[in-house]
């Protein structure tokens, strides 16, 4: 796929895998809307490596925790570039509790985050698309989904 002048969300895009990616998006020509939920230091170096490179990015901040906050991030990426043809879903959260320990709050936390942040915001990814418009979803997952760990049961379930 050719990335040249394409506009690319990537959630979870200031650290770890999601930075990575946004990196390599960046270098192979696209625009780069790097989210973060917490990490605001990394979102602005990531940032600052891609343009220090040539490359264009901004960096938009989203608790999806929050449902609200999670489908703003289409509409504020649309505001800044003007369209999105690539969805990154990237962002997750991996945390640690076997079958005993897992809470409620925490099995919800893991299945916001991680299921249904990705589902709203490939629903609003391809609401925004024009019918002459390609666009392109890209979901990461772990290779735990493969190798369930009794130690993150609410995530590798």
């Amino acid at each position: 796929m050719d990335l040249e002048n394409k506009v690319a969300l990537v959630t979870g895009g200031a650290a770890r895998v999601g930075r990575a990616i946004s990196l390599a998006i960046a270098a192979a020509g696209a625009q780069v809307a790097v989210h973060y939920g917490g990490s605001a230091v990394a979102a602005q170096e990531t940032v600052s490596e891609i343009e220090a490179n040539g490359g264009s990015a901004l960096s938009f901040q989203a608790d999806f925790t929050d449902e609200e906050a999670t489908i703003s991030v289409i509409p504020a990426v649309l505001e800044e570039f003007g369209r999105i043809d690539i969805l990154v879903n990237s962002a997750a959260v991996f945390k640690p509790g076997s079958l005993a320990e897992t809470t409620s709050e925490l099995w919800d936390l893991q299945f916001q985050i991680n299921l249904k942040t990705p589902f709203l915001l490939s629903q609003a990814f391809a609401a925004q698309l024009h019918p002459e418009q390609p666009g392109k979803i890209i979901n990461i997952t772990d290779w735990r989904i493969l190798r369930p760990d009794d130690e993150f049961f609410a995530y590798t379930l």
